[in-house]
């Protein structure tokens, strides 16, 4: 019987500065500006749930509320179709069903994963739908919802929407993003539902090595789970959805014991093992799919982190033009001297030659002097939008380690981030990790 890993394989190849008094209070108001954005975030984020409520509780006609009280941005069919996905995302059935017309059209949206067996009429068909989302540990975030034009079929609404699947949240990978509902509202209700994935990344990274692995290993139950030989369906019915759930969970289980983290960039898969967590001093968090950071000495504000991403296209993250110029040769030689002499920094250790998962590697290290205003990676941006450990941007005094891998034509770009109050076992952590960085 094939090893997990093996399957796997085969399936996706593709000197501390001096701190004074005044370095002192410097770091006190980064800190407290950094606990100030979340203290925002959470407020953004309560409002905006509040207008949610507001929305779905106008649409069930509960007395909390009235139309005049309504956002006035939010339309009375998106209001219909964020609720429906709400209840949808939730795996609340009977709460979907309300939104529903009587003649709703909604197999496009119940067959989208795998076919129905031995039930007909609507609750049944999304009843089954539903209990394989959740038992595959589906994970849904609306992004947004949109009026996209009326006929006399009534209000086509499309909602686009982030999700992880086979538990990759677990496994580290995802969430995969792209998809879209199309709902149509009339006269109050929802009167057709499809949804489309998008897979080019859910794909290579999940359902074929999910379904190698399965095949493999338990073939008996695959021919369960499967609508056919080809595992590009599913089969829905109570048994399958028992199966699904089964070794879904042992899959993510399997990959994750190791306590290794698995990554993709570009095509590029890549592992690092991390650290477990310590219980009073917490651990390193996972933020989206562009790194890992941990906090020291609280739950916001973090005093390390590592990204990767991928250079001149930055994946999941933009390069700042005015550090890193598209114009940059094509080698890590030249991405590493582009880095070695950027503005607003002092280079600690010039360009090197490393290994990193057994290949070769550039290395360098700066200590970053000025704000250049390409945050929170310095030399990338991306949108630092949610909680838990906190790094929303470089600032004078913070430490860069870059290390550039040529892996298939792929400038793969791994960078850590140290404040000045990074602890030395943080530091030591970080390199740990690089160190355990293994390419499929």
């Amino acid at each position: 019987m094939p090893e997990l890993r093996e399957v796997f394989e085969m399936v996706t190849k593709q000197t501390e500065p001096h701190v004074d008094a005044w370095r002192e209070q410097e770091q006190r108001q980064r800190r407290a500006s950094r606990n100030k954005k979340l203290a925002a975030l959470a407020v953004a984020a309560a409002i905006g749930a509040a207008a949610i409520v507001v929305i779905l509780e106008a649409r069930r006609g509960q007395d909390t509320t009235t139309p005049a009280e309504q956002p006035p941005s939010v339309s009375p069919a998106v209001a219909v179709a964020t609720g429906f996905l709400v209840a949808y995302s939730a795996f609340d059935v009977d709460r979907a069903i309300t939104y529903l017309a009587d003649d709703a059209f909604i197999s496009e949206l119940t067959t989208s994963v795998g076919a129905a067996e031995g039930v007909e009429g609507l609750p049944e068909e999304l009843r089954l739908h539903s209990s394989l989302l959740q038992a595959v540990g589906y994970e849904q975030m609306l992004d947004s919802c949109e009026e996209m034009g009326s006929s006399t079929s009534g209000t086509r609404v499309r909602c686009t929407f982030d999700f992880h699947f086979l538990r990759s949240d677990q496994i580290g990978l995802g969430p995969f993003s792209g998809s879209y509902f199309d709902l149509t509202v009339r006269d109050g209700e929802i009167a057709r539902a499809s949804v489309f994935w998008e897979t080019e990344e859910l794909s290579p990274q999940m359902w074929e090595p999910f379904a190698a692995w399965v095949s493999a290993t338990y073939p008996e139950d695959a021919a369960v789970m499967y609508d056919d030989e080809t595992y590009t369906r599913a089969r829905l019915t109570e048994e399958s959805i028992r199966l699904w759930e089964r070794h879904s969970r042992g899959y993510a289980t399997e990959l994750t014991g190791s306590g290794r983290t698995w990554r993709a960039v570009e095509g590029v898969r890549f592992s690092l093992q991390v650290p477990p967590r310590d219980a009073l001093v917490g651990g390193w968090e996972r933020f989206g799919r562009i790194s890992i950071n941990k906090s020291e000495s609280g739950p916001q504000g973090a005093e390390g982190m590592i990204f990767w991403t991928s250079f001149p296209d930055g994946q999941y993250a933009d390069p700042c033009a005015n550090l890193l110029s598209p114009a940059v040769g094509p080698s890590a030689a030249h991405l590493s001297a582009a880095v070695a002499t950027a503005p607003g920094t002092e280079l600690v250790a010039e360009p090197s030659d490393v290994t990193v998962g057994g290949r070769a590697a550039k290395h360098v290290v700066l200590t970053v002097r000025e704000s250049v205003g390409c945050d929170p990676g310095f030399f990338y941006t991306w949108q630092d939008l949610k909680g838990g450990a906190l790094f929303p941007r470089t600032t004078a005094g913070d430490t860069i380690r870059v290390w550039i891998i040529e892996v298939d034509g792929t400038r793969l770009f791994i960078e850590a981030v140290t404040t000045e109050e990074a602890s030395l076992d943080l530091e030591q952590e970080i390199q740990q990790i690089i160190d355990s960085i293994r390419f499929d």
